[in-house]
């Protein structure tokens, strides 16, 4: 069951975000053996400037951790962005947001959208914490 969930986030902040994946019944889907992503992009014209996955694939981070498939976590995973994701990223807020979405793709090759595009403006941080 694909949504829109548009996020607040401030650069260089450490975000843990949990999505749950259902079907069109509103059942929750196994994601046992699934490969998840998330990308960010500036502007759909362009590719993406942070690319994070479930498993070590070319060009992603691995930056998201598919849930032990039990009953109360079936069909969930959380994608952990870090502040060296949007260190380089320019913050702009409301007036130019970027963009996110999440898609899971099944062993078999089915792929589920989670999150259909969705806002995600980017505010500069005011204190500065040296790593």
């Amino acid at each position: 069951m694909i949504k829109t969930r548009d996020m607040l986030v401030v650069r260089g902040q450490t975000l843990p975000l949990t999505f749950t994946v259902k079907d069109q019944r509103g059942e929750r889907v196994d994601l046992t053996g699934a490969t998840a992503y998330m990308w960010i992009r500036a502007d759909m014209k362009v590719d993406a400037v942070v690319k994070l996955a479930s498993a070590a694939t070319p060009g992603h981070r691995v930056g998201i951790v598919i849930a032990d498939q039990t009953a109360d976590h079936k069909g969930e995973f959380t994608v952990t962005i870090i502040p060296s994701d949007t260190a380089n990223l320019i913050a702009l807020g409301t007036s130019d947001p970027y963009l996110y979405d999440a898609w899971v793709v099944q062993s078999d090759g089915s792929r589920w959208p989670v999150i259909a595009l969705s806002l995600m403006p980017l505010y500069p941080e005011a204190t500065t914490i040296a790593p």
